[in-house]
């Protein structure tokens, strides 16, 4: 058991020695060339532009859209009217029962 121990020991000191030797190579973050405002303000700069023209873009299609719902309402409507006006001519057919609007069914008299 007394070995389990010392390996492990060792095994901690050796990784802790090797976190130390690595603290001193290894830099993080961005180099100061790249943290210049100036180009990050250009960099902000073109992402807003893009941005604003997808928006813009966005804008259009709500317009379509807008379009397209009051083109559907009006095609509904035609459409109930046609059914209204379909209706109306079976009734008016001589011989023939009005159709029942539950189960959309003519039956002969």
């Amino acid at each position: 058991m007394l070995t389990l121990i010392n390996i492990l020991i060792i095994f901690f000191l050796v990784l802790i020695i090797y976190q130390l030797f690595l603290a001193n190579k290894i830099i993080e973050g961005l180099t100061s060339d790249e943290n210049d405002p100036l180009i990050l303000s250009k960099e902000n700069t073109a992402n807003i532009n893009v941005l604003t023209s997808r928006v813009d873009k966005l804008d259009n299609v709500n317009k379509e859209i807008t379009d397209l719902s009051n083109n559907l309402a009006t095609l509904q409507t035609q459409v109930d009217d046609l059914s209204v006006s379909v209706k109306d001519m079976a009734n008016q057919m001589p011989g023939v029962k009005p159709v029942d609007e539950e189960d959309n069914t003519t039956e002969q008299q």
